[in-house]
This record gives structure tokens, C-alpha cells and sequence, in this order.
């Protein structure tokens, strides 16, 4: 148990919390295709409040159960567009707002 990094054979990289040998607490996730993850872990998992930055620019920040967008957060791509609402399964869902850009 504790604060440590690691980093996996496929060139992903993990460094916050630990518990049992799990992530756990705060940390932050690098997948090696340039994927990001800064926030909230339990048993394992994306859990609680976090932030999700995609190579492209766009980025998630609000909720997470089981490492996918559930609850409330906002979805904003790269050109400023944005959902901000309910997210359920990885998908917006329910109330939200929607703005998108003109080009």
C-alpha cells in the first residue's frame, strides 16, 4: 500500500496510489497511443472524479464508474465544441447541453 509507478510491458504507465496491489486513490494513467487519465482510482479501476485527454485535444472531465464516463461530466472536442450533461455506459445520455461550433 502507497504511492509508487509502474510501467507495463505494452507501454502503458501508471503512477498514484496503491492498495493491495491495486491502483487505488489518486493516480495517473498513460496509455502509450497518447491517451491520458488524471484522477480518481478504486479496486483497479477509473472511479470518482477524473479527466480523460485524448491525443487530438478533446478531453472528459466529470464522473467515472468502472473506468467508463458515467454520471455527470463534460465532453469537449479540440475545436471548443462541447456536451456537458449525463453520461451513462461511456455514452451521453439524459439531460445534457450540447454546443457546437460554427465553421
Amino acid at each position: 500500500d502507497g504511492f509508487g509507478g509502474i510501467t507495463f510491458a505494452n507501454g502503458d504507465s501508471y503512477t498514484g496510489g496503491f492498495m493491495e496491489d491495486r491502483r487505488y486513490g489518486k493516480g495517473k494513467y498513460k496509455w502509450k497511443n497518447g491517451c491520458e487519465y488524471y484522477g480518481d482510482y478504486g479496486d483497479d479501476e477509473c472511479c470518482g472524479k477524473g479527466v480523460m485527454i485524448w491525443p487530438d485535444g478533446s478531453r472528459y472531465e466529470g464522473d467515472f464508474v468502472r473506468s467508463q464516463r458515467e454520471g455527470i461530466g463534460r465532453f469537449t472536442l479540440a475545436d471548443g465544441s462541447y456536451y456537458v450533461g449525463e453520461w451513462k455506459g461511456g455514452q451521453c445520455e439524459g439531460e445534457g447541453v450540447r454546443h457546437w461550433l460554427s465553421r
